[in-house]
């Protein structure tokens, strides 16, 4: 009976010894890009807009690992009592949630296809009794893999991303995006 015990104990030492927290798991490497919209601008619009015009709507991105997730971010959005005002100068639209940090890992980048979206949907606000300007709704997809052959997997270097919103006849705007790895 003692050397059932014994044996027991014997074996659950050496369980407990082969579980040890010495046992590393595999290092999970990622790579981090940070998305982020700049900018609108209204090149071209009619005189009859005066000399801006009122954008609400929409500006998202998402990161698209093939057959295995989306994650998906609203960059900036006004609706139609908040708009901004843009005009052919650049407007900055530096405000909060106008950049988000998207983490992949290297096993994703290596063996599957990943598209950056942008996506990008508007309206110009119109006078109380005007039905308002739609002015488009655009996706603009990114290869990682076109980003990466400009080289600016170092640290700081941008990729610009332009959207060109022009569904409304004589208005033109220019939504402005970048992508970088931090």
């Amino acid at each position: 009976m003692k050397a059932k015990y014994h044996i027991v104990g014997l074996f659950i030492l050496l369980l407990l010894f082969s579980c040890s927290t010495d046992d590393k798991m595999p290092e999970v490497k990622t790579q981090s890009i940070r998305i982020k919209a700049v900018a609108l601008i209204a090149p071209d619009f009619p005189t009859t807009e005066g000399d801006v015009i009122e954008v609400y709507g929409a500006i998202a991105a998402r990161v698209i690992v093939e057959g295995d997730r989306i994650e998906e971010r609203i960059l900036w959005q006004r609706d139609s009592e908040s708009y901004e005002r843009v005009g052919s100068i650049e407007t900055s639209i530096a405000s909060e949630d106008t950049e988000h940090v998207f983490t992949i890992t290297n096993e994703e980048i290596e063996n599957t296809t990943v598209r950056i979206e942008f996506d990008a949907k508007m309206w110009d606000k119109d006078p109380e009794g005007n039905p308002d300007d739609y002015l488009g709704w655009v996706i603009e997809p990114v290869l990682l893999e076109e980003i990466n052959t400009v080289s600016i997997n170092e640290e700081g270097t941008l990729f610009p991303v332009q959207l060109r919103l022009n569904f409304f006849d004589g208005i033109t705007l220019l939504v402005r995006c970048t992508i970088e790895y931090v």
